[in-house]
């Protein structure tokens, strides 16, 4: 690694310690690292650890309002996040946290490019405030993420989920009555997810093209759309919408597989699973 490198990270690391988001000069570091609580582990070991991937590990506690860029790339040995107070997830934050095994993020509202690609092990993500997806690749090779809530969600870009991959792929995508116009180019490209696609929006969204969901289960004819049933019918007969239709995809009212059998309920784990399993 770099020198240049070495001190981003030791930088990125102080700054996920402190909370603060602000820049560190040289001058500054020492200082900063005198604050923060070891555990017992010597100020060189602190410094050392930080510069290499083996620093933060096991389960971490985040206290700032942005996750910067980079701030975690390719740490190894991390296995969950709690980030209470995080209302961004910067350029690569968590990319390539191939132990991370939960991740909650309950204030989130925006997630960049890479924010957590890479993190094959992934099994649990909690975003219920993200409103807005602006970069590429995003959760790019989550494989081991098989289901995805994301109610709040009004705007994504580009190849959110590519490639999922492998088996383990995104079975379920379930997104809020926010979002309007699902227009992300090629969103699953290379993919094998989501079986059932759910959208609570409160009339047609938009599909600009089948590419955009190109890649995925839906575009091949093998998935399943879950929609309120007060535009079930409009749907059917929707603009490329209604060609994923024609592939033998199935159109279902999404009431049905809601708890309590309501668009904003929440879906029927077992309803769900017996869908997949067809």
């Amino acid at each position: 690694m770099a020198l240049i490198e070495k001190l981003a990270a030791i930088a990125n690391a102080i700054r996920s310690k402190t909370g603060k988001t602000d820049g560190l000069t040289l001058e500054q570091m020492p200082g900063e690292i005198e604050g923060i609580e070891t555990g017992g582990v010597s100020e060189q070991d602190l410094l050392e650890a930080m510069a290499t991937r083996d620093w933060p590990s096991g389960d971490i506690v985040i206290n700032a309002e942005k996750i910067l860029d980079n701030a975690f790339v390719d740490r190894k040995k991390i296995t969950s996040v709690i980030a209470d107070n995080a209302t961004e997830l910067g350029y690569c934050a968590f990319s390539g946290c191939d132990s991370l095994l939960t991740a909650d993020f309950p204030e989130v509202t925006i997630v960049n490019e890479k924010s957590l690609a890479y993190c094959t092990a992934l099994t649990t993500l909690n975003l219920p405030e993200l409103t807005t997806i602006t970069g590429y690749n995003s959760f790019r090779a989550n494989k081991a993420l098989t289901w995805m809530t994301l109610p709040k969600l009004a705007e994504f870009k580009g190849t959110v989920f590519y490639p999922w991959g492998e088996a383990k792929a995104l079975k379920v995508l379930d997104i809020g009555p926010a979002l309007g116009n699902f227009k992300a180019g090629q969103a699953f490209i290379s993919g094998y997810g989501p079986i059932v696609l759910v959208l609570r929006y409160d009339g047609v969204c938009v599909l600009n093209s089948v590419e955009n969901v190109a890649g995925s289960v839906i575009r091949n004819g093998r998935g399943y759309l879950l929609i309120p049933s007060a535009h079930l019918e409009e749907y059917k007969v929707a603009t490329n919408w209604s060609s994923l239709l024609g592939l033998g995809d199935e159109f279902l009212a999404l009431e049905d597989y809601t708890v309590d059998g309501t668009v904003t309920g929440a879906l029927d784990v077992v309803k769900i699973e017996e869908l997949i399993a067809e």
